[in-house]
């Protein structure tokens, strides 16, 4: 059922399955009031510029309004997510306050409708949503300093905390019209008289009192200076006990009634006249004017399914308005449950004839890029920083990319971009979840709310593409010696022409079940079966290069060999690795210089200059140990791979060891005093190779 211009006063219960009572109540509390519904259900400017549809509030709000009028059942899990995310940065105080939900939601939902048409914080605020909240105070400020200036204030709120309120009609009255004196708005100096010359009351005021003590009953009516505004609903956090918030409605049929979630009860007006009611209590309510077009009243209870069975049954509301007020030393909970025990025992209540509605199948996405982007802990799941991340998703292409590939694409592909269950940066969230945190496929299908394939075929082609961009730059992400020489690093520094670390990369596999495979993919160095790759970090420690990946048979002078890597290399680079890389000879051929710690060959001890060029090199190359490092720290390279990824363990290492480059350096740089030692016999290892040189004792200070 799609809203029309009869809205229609339906109740429904809200699934809480996220225990996010707080938000429920203000979705009650919006989906009560007669000219939010009005405006629901007659709108058309939002509708026709809505660029993101279903995940704007608005849109939220009309799904779940729609879900309530056919089913009387809705789970708002997208206006939760979109909550997360207008939350992440407040405390857990504010989040779960109904007046910050109240004030957030009302804000971005009079934002969301201005977006297309307004362009001035004044246009935005005498826009129609704006109007139903917002109410506009003309104000006259007498300041010493500043004089006499007119200043008009928009709020929303009429807010009372720890107050005895004798009368509460007269307590908003004086709030609104009376003179204050506070600091100047203007010179933040001086105090000033702020006189209230006109208020322009909005269609719905919301009232807040936080410990508050009503001496009189709760006014059902108002009536501010000519206009009368009628109770509406109100909601109420219970403090200091482990109760959830909940909202108690005024309905068109007079009626009270009660919102638990899905339970929905009738009260008696009397309650809301108990005085610990509001002492104990942060209690908003909610008046609104009388709405011209009068709203359809389609009252149905919502009653918790029975276990095994997979329908909810639907019952008219027993007449339990003439039930005696509760006593005020008595718990509210209890009496609830009493009226609740008596409404079900008493089958002569049920009027109505019983039927059945299908729930149906649920997949509303717990994990979006959207819920989680605000999160603290955003970059230890997909090891980015949402700055890194937005820089990233712009460099494969951003929405215009991702939205148009495909797994398999035959003849028949259309042509035209199809609405798509995922976002083009929840695809690419996705992915980085399954590489950093290793998630299994079944539970990314559960997190995103999707099918098993569907995430399949998202990861292969999120997979694929950052792939092929990295490898497409591949040549730009490999800097001559001379370009890293005016930025590298003091450890650096000793070896001038460098260019390139190597260090070797080890993925554990299953033991493949073909004998051939086995003894191919088998290292006598690690003991197991695994995939050995090369790697290559420059003198500032970014990844430059990243091998094919080969059996675990093959030497680490055999991957470089096999690799384009020496193809790549200028006379006189400066190439380092560890002793294990025998590669003097490729390595003369092209003309570099090969750094590479010294042998002891039959001595029995080396010489100063060697330990100098040891312990050099290996404060240099440790730097490709931390890249290793940071690799592995993706989870779904760092246990055994499966053999179902072995086709695209290449591109993961591969994505993975350039992915780092996206964080900051892990270099803390140091300098090396050298005492009695040139300092070009560093930039020379041959010369001290050949034992030339004197006595030097080496120092390593923190620059």
């Amino acid at each position: 059922m799609e809203p029309d211009n009869a809205p229609s006063h339906a109740d429904g219960g809200l699934l809480n399955v996220h225990g996010k009572s707080h938000v429920l109540v203000t979705v009650q509390a919006l989906l009560h009031c007669a000219h939010f519904l009005e405006f629901l259900c007659s709108d058309a400017h939002h509708k026709n510029n809505c660029g993101i549809r279903d995940q704007c509030i608005i849109c939220c709000l009309k799904n779940i309004y729609r879900d309530l009028c056919d089913k009387k059942l809705s789970d708002p899990a997208p206006l939760i997510a979109k909550w997360y995310s207008a939350s992440c940065h407040m405390s857990p105080e504010r989040q779960n306050s109904p007046l910050i939900v109240m004030t957030v939601f009302v804000n971005l939902i009079r934002l969301e409708y201005a977006d297309a048409g307004y362009s001035s914080a004044l246009d935005l605020d005498s826009s129609p949503v704006a109007k139903i909240w917002k109410y506009l105070v003309k104000t006259d400020v007498s300041c010493p300093s500043c004089g006499s200036v007119e200043e008009d204030q928009v709020k929303s709120v009429v807010e009372f905390k720890r107050k005895s309120l004798p009368n509460l009609q007269n307590a908003i009255v004086k709030t609104l019209f009376d003179s204050i004196e506070e600091v100047c708005p203007h010179c933040k100096k001086n105090q000033a008289q702020v006189n209230v010359k006109t208020v322009e009351l909005p269609k719905c005021l919301i009232v807040h009192m936080e410990n508050c003590t009503l001496q009189s009953q709760l006014p059902f009516e108002l009536a501010i200076r000519g206009t009368k505004l009628s109770l509406k609903c109100l909601i109420v956090d219970p403090k200091g006990v482990q109760r959830s918030c909940f909202i108690i409605t005024n309905c068109p049929d007079y009626k009270f009634r009660r919102f638990d979630d899905t339970q929905i009860t009738l009260v008696s007006p009397q309650m809301l006249s108990t005085v610990d009611f509001y002492t104990n209590s942060s209690v908003m309510v909610l008046y609104e004017t009388k709405v011209k077009k009068q709203v359809k009243i389609n009252h149905k209870q919502i009653i918790k399914p029975n276990r095994g069975t997979h329908g909810m049954k639907i019952l008219s509301y027993p007449d339990v308005s003439a039930l005696p007020p509760p006593q005020p030393n008595r718990d509210m909970g209890d009496q609830e449950n009493m009226v609740e025990s008596q409404r079900t025992c008493n089958e002569g209540v049920q009027t109505e004839s019983k039927c059945m509605i299908d729930r149906g199948v649920q997949t509303i996405p717990y994990y979006s890029y959207e819920t989680c982007k605000c999160s603290p802990k955003f970059k230890f799941f997909t090891g980015l920083d949402v700055e890194d991340f937005i820089t990233l998703f712009d460099l494969i292409g951003g929405h215009e990319t991702i939205s148009t590939l495909k797994r398999k694409y035959t003849g028949s592909t259309p042509k035209k971009i199809r609405p798509q269950k995922l976002t083009s940066e929840d695809k690419l969230f996705m992915f980085l979840l399954r590489l950093r945190r290793g998630l299994p496929l079944e539970e990314l299908a559960e997190m995103f709310g999707i099918g098993h394939t569907l995430v399949h075929d998202v990861c292969y082609i999120m997979t694929r593409l950052l792939y092929l961009t990295f490898k497409s730059m591949e040549d730009d992400m490999f800097p001559t010696a001379a370009e890293q020489r005016k930025y590298k690093p003091q450890k650096m520094k000793h070896f001038k022409n460098l260019r390139i670390l190597l260090d070797g990369l080890s993925i554990f596999i299953e033991a493949p079940s073909n004998f051939e495979q086995q003894g191919n993919t088998y290292s006598s160095y690690k003991g197991c079966n695994v995939i050995i790759f090369s790697v290559g970090i420059s003198c500032n420690c970014a990844t430059v290069f990243c091998s094919d990946g080969m059996e675990g048979s093959m030497s680490d002078k055999g991957v470089i060999v096999n690799s384009n890597l020496l193809s790549r290399l200028q006379k006189g680079d400066g190439v380092m690795t560890d002793r294990g890389y025998e590669l003097t000879a490729e390595l003369q051929e092209i003309g570099c210089e090969f750094y590479k710690p010294p042998t002891l060959g039959e001595r029995r001890n080396f010489t100063k200059e060697e330990e100098i060029l040891t312990k050099a090199i290996a404060s240099a190359r440790i730097y490709t140990e931390h890249a290793i490092a940071d690799i592995k720290d993706n989870r779904l390279l760092k246990g055994v791979l499966p053999f179902k990824l072995l086709p695209v363990v290449d591109n993961l290492v591969y994505i993975a060891a350039y992915l780092r480059n996206f964080g900051s350096s892990r270099i803390h740089d140091k300098r090396f005093v050298v005492s009695d030692v040139q300092s070009e016999t560093l930039d020379d290892p041959g010369q001290i190779h050949e034992g030339q040189g004197n006595d030097s004792v080496v120092k390593e200070t923190e620059e």
